[in-house]
Protein backbone atom coordinates (compact mmCIF):
# COMPACT_ATOMS: atom_id res chain seq x y z
CA UNK A 1 0.00 0.00 0.00
CA UNK A 2 1.42 3.65 -0.61
CA UNK A 3 1.93 6.03 1.84
CA UNK A 4 -1.11 8.69 1.89
CA UNK A 5 1.54 11.49 0.75
CA UNK A 6 0.65 10.07 -2.38
CA UNK A 7 -1.80 12.84 -3.11
CA UNK A 8 0.49 15.78 -2.88
CA UNK A 9 2.54 13.98 -5.71
CA UNK A 10 2.58 15.74 -8.87
CA UNK A 11 0.56 15.02 -12.10
CA UNK A 12 2.47 13.22 -15.01
CA UNK A 13 -0.23 14.22 -17.21
CA UNK A 14 -3.66 16.36 -16.77
CA UNK A 15 -5.18 15.81 -20.18
CA UNK A 16 -8.70 14.99 -19.57
CA UNK A 17 -10.27 11.61 -20.45
CA UNK A 18 -14.19 11.99 -21.35
CA UNK A 19 -15.78 10.78 -18.89
CA UNK A 20 -18.29 8.52 -18.37
CA UNK A 21 -22.06 9.07 -17.47
CA UNK A 22 -24.01 7.13 -15.56
CA UNK A 23 -27.61 6.58 -15.90
CA UNK A 24 -28.24 8.44 -12.48
CA UNK A 25 -26.06 11.17 -13.08
CA UNK A 26 -28.34 14.65 -13.12
CA UNK A 27 -27.79 16.41 -9.63
CA UNK A 28 -25.89 13.53 -7.69
CA UNK A 29 -22.59 12.46 -6.92
CA UNK A 30 -20.57 9.06 -7.31
CA UNK A 31 -17.32 10.25 -5.77
CA UNK A 32 -16.23 12.22 -2.32
CA UNK A 33 -13.43 14.47 -1.94
CA UNK A 34 -12.52 16.78 0.78
CA UNK A 35 -9.99 17.83 3.47
CA UNK A 36 -11.73 15.54 6.26
CA UNK A 37 -13.63 13.20 3.65
CA UNK A 38 -14.36 9.25 4.35
CA UNK A 39 -13.04 8.34 0.73
CA UNK A 40 -9.55 10.06 1.16
CA UNK A 41 -8.98 8.68 4.45
CA UNK A 42 -11.36 5.96 5.28
CA UNK A 43 -12.92 7.75 8.53
CA UNK A 44 -15.86 6.09 9.02
CA UNK A 45 -18.05 9.23 10.97
CA UNK A 46 -21.50 8.37 12.68
CA UNK A 47 -22.86 11.89 11.23
CA UNK A 48 -23.01 12.70 7.66
CA UNK A 49 -20.54 14.59 6.38
CA UNK A 50 -20.58 17.87 4.58
CA UNK A 51 -19.00 18.59 1.07
CA UNK A 52 -15.55 20.80 1.49
CA UNK A 53 -15.33 21.21 -2.14
CA UNK A 54 -17.46 20.81 -4.65
CA UNK A 55 -17.65 20.99 -8.12
CA UNK A 56 -19.66 20.91 -10.97
CA UNK A 57 -18.38 20.06 -14.35
CA UNK A 58 -18.99 23.40 -17.32
CA UNK A 59 -21.83 23.69 -19.31
CA UNK A 60 -23.16 20.38 -17.24
CA UNK A 61 -26.46 19.97 -15.20
CA UNK A 62 -24.47 17.52 -13.11
CA UNK A 63 -22.44 17.82 -9.97
CA UNK A 64 -19.13 15.41 -9.33
CA UNK A 65 -17.17 14.70 -6.39
CA UNK A 66 -13.70 14.15 -6.97
CA UNK A 67 -10.38 13.66 -5.25
CA UNK A 68 -7.10 15.45 -6.53
CA UNK A 69 -5.01 14.55 -9.58
CA UNK A 70 -2.03 12.41 -8.75
CA UNK A 71 1.13 11.08 -10.62
CA UNK A 72 -0.92 7.62 -12.20
CA UNK A 73 -3.22 6.83 -14.48
CA UNK A 74 -5.99 4.13 -13.98
CA UNK A 75 -8.30 3.12 -16.57
CA UNK A 76 -11.33 3.17 -13.96
CA UNK A 77 -10.83 6.91 -13.64
CA UNK A 78 -10.90 9.50 -15.85
CA UNK A 79 -8.79 13.60 -15.21
CA UNK A 80 -10.29 16.88 -15.36
CA UNK A 81 -8.87 19.67 -16.00
CA UNK A 82 -8.71 22.86 -13.25
CA UNK A 83 -10.26 24.41 -16.53
CA UNK A 84 -13.01 22.58 -17.12
CA UNK A 85 -14.30 23.00 -13.05
CA UNK A 86 -16.75 25.21 -11.13
CA UNK A 87 -15.99 25.50 -7.27
CA UNK A 88 -19.24 25.52 -5.56
CA UNK A 89 -17.45 26.45 -2.47
CA UNK A 90 -19.37 29.43 -1.34
CA UNK A 91 -16.03 30.45 1.58
CA UNK A 92 -13.68 29.80 -1.34
CA UNK A 93 -15.40 29.98 -4.35
CA UNK A 94 -12.28 30.07 -6.14
CA UNK A 95 -10.79 27.46 -4.57
CA UNK A 96 -9.70 24.85 -7.55
CA UNK A 97 -6.90 22.40 -7.22
CA UNK A 98 -4.55 23.60 -9.89
CA UNK A 99 -3.57 19.95 -11.26
CA UNK A 100 -6.81 19.02 -11.62
CA UNK A 101 -9.27 16.25 -10.28
CA UNK A 102 -9.68 12.55 -10.65
CA UNK A 103 -13.08 11.08 -10.89
CA UNK A 104 -14.20 7.38 -11.00
CA UNK A 105 -16.34 6.00 -14.25
CA UNK A 106 -19.94 5.17 -13.84
CA UNK A 107 -19.31 1.45 -14.28
CA UNK A 108 -16.57 1.09 -11.71
CA UNK A 109 -18.16 2.52 -8.55
CA UNK A 110 -20.50 0.17 -6.73
CA UNK A 111 -24.32 2.59 -7.11
CA UNK A 112 -26.29 0.77 -4.58
CA UNK A 113 -26.63 2.85 -1.34
CA UNK A 114 -24.45 5.12 -2.99
CA UNK A 115 -26.48 7.88 -4.30
CA UNK A 116 -26.52 10.43 -2.33
CA UNK A 117 -27.96 14.22 -1.91
CA UNK A 118 -25.71 17.05 -2.94
CA UNK A 119 -23.60 17.81 -0.04
CA UNK A 120 -23.86 15.33 2.16
CA UNK A 121 -22.36 11.65 2.02
CA UNK A 122 -24.83 9.49 4.49
CA UNK A 123 -22.50 7.27 7.02
CA UNK A 124 -24.18 4.15 6.17
CA UNK A 125 -22.57 4.26 2.53
CA UNK A 126 -19.12 4.30 4.24
CA UNK A 127 -18.38 0.49 4.22
CA UNK A 128 -19.44 0.37 0.25
CA UNK A 129 -17.39 3.44 -0.77
CA UNK A 130 -14.13 2.16 1.13
CA UNK A 131 -14.48 -1.57 -0.26
CA UNK A 132 -14.47 0.02 -3.73
CA UNK A 133 -11.91 2.58 -3.13
CA UNK A 134 -9.57 -0.07 -1.14
CA UNK A 135 -9.46 -1.97 -4.51
CA UNK A 136 -8.29 1.18 -6.45
CA UNK A 137 -5.80 2.50 -3.69
CA UNK A 138 -2.96 0.90 -5.35
CA UNK A 139 -3.05 2.48 -8.50
CA UNK A 140 -4.24 6.26 -7.24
Amino acid sequence: MQPRSQFSQRPSETIPITPTEPDWWKHRLFCYWGDQSMLRFGRNRKKPVKVRRLITLKKRGFFWLVLPVTGNKHPDFFCLSRTECICLDDEKPNSLYDKGYLCPRAETVPQVGLITEIGVVNHLTTPKILEWYQKHQMSL
